[in-house]
């Protein structure tokens, strides 16, 4: 059976080396972001391949809010699980051109909302997928478990509830998803 892998964790809590260390021990892995196409149109406006790690990491020091806000705006004005239904998209076109006996390994590293978790969950079927929740509290020179953007706040919540590094039960995620909300948290 295939395995979707969704990371999660504040800033600089460690997501994207954790997907690396899983692309590097699981068979068949391959990294996706629910912000791949944020990247991607950002790319085109600044002229810069925001592909490359490196150069991502350049902008995001000083424009991280561009790509925030961008990601915000399509949500606004195209549809709120733009990002939940592309990634879900790319994953079932990668399923259906892999062998049937191939079991595939699926890594979101950038999961901010409760509402990616149950779009993926959904979008992608339990029958095709089991769906794994993996939250990441590793505190690197990056770490900031305060910043105010609405995507850092399930996150925070998380890590105030006492959540601690290592696999989540997606019901357990799920209650807190529920929860969050109730307090005002957004859904997606």
């Amino acid at each position: 059976m295939n395995r979707v892998i969704l990371i999660l964790g504040v800033a600089g809590s460690g997501k994207d080396y954790v997907a690396k260390q899983m692309l590097e021990t699981l068979p068949n892995a391959k990294m996706f972001k629910f912000a791949d196409l944020i990247v991607d149109i950002a790319s085109d406006i600044y002229s810069l391949n925001l592909r490359d790690p490196q150069v991502y990491e350049d902008f995001q020091k000083d424009r991280r809010f561009v790509l925030q806000n961008l990601g915000e705006s399509l949500k606004i004005r195209v549809c709120p699980s733009i990002f939940a239904n592309d990634v879900a998209r790319r994953i079932a076109e990668d399923m259906y051109e892999a062998k049937e006996s191939e079991e595939r390994n699926y890594i979101i590293s950038d999961c901010r909302y409760p509402g990616e978790i149950d779009l993926t969950a959904a979008n992608l079927g339990a029958e095709d997928c089991e769906i794994l929740c993996y939250f990441t509290d590793y505190h690197s020179e990056r770490y900031n478990p305060n910043l105010e953007h609405k995507s850092e706040k399930f996150a925070q919540f998380l890590v105030k509830k006492g959540v601690s590094t290592g696999f989540v039960l997606y019901e357990v995620l799920e209650a807190y998803g529920e929860e969050f909300q109730k307090n005002g948290g957004e859904w997606i």
